[in-house]
């Protein structure tokens, strides 16, 4: 395991020295040569979007009701 993620940081390492289209060149090479993987990452990453999305669209619900429900609890007490 320790192995796995000292090269996974190796990887980050590499693509973070890389420019912007360089990094696209290298998704596109991994996507030519395991199609099935990258779509699985692909998925995984629109996955995490989607919960990322929600749960920000919700901490913003949460902020407005409690403003709302501060607001009524001094409405109802004057």
């Amino acid at each position: 395991m320790e192995r796995l993620e000292s090269g996974v940081e190796a990887v980050k390492e590499f693509l973070f020295t890389l420019t912007s289209d360089q990094r696209w060149g290298v998704m596109l090479a991994f996507e030519e040569l395991e199609p099935q993987v990258f779509s699985g990452v692909e998925r995984e990453i629109r996955i995490n979007l989607i919960m990322i999305n929600t749960f920000a669209n919700l901490r913003g619900l949460v902020d407005i009701l409690t403003r709302l429900s501060l607001g009524f609890g001094k409405n109802n007490k004057s």
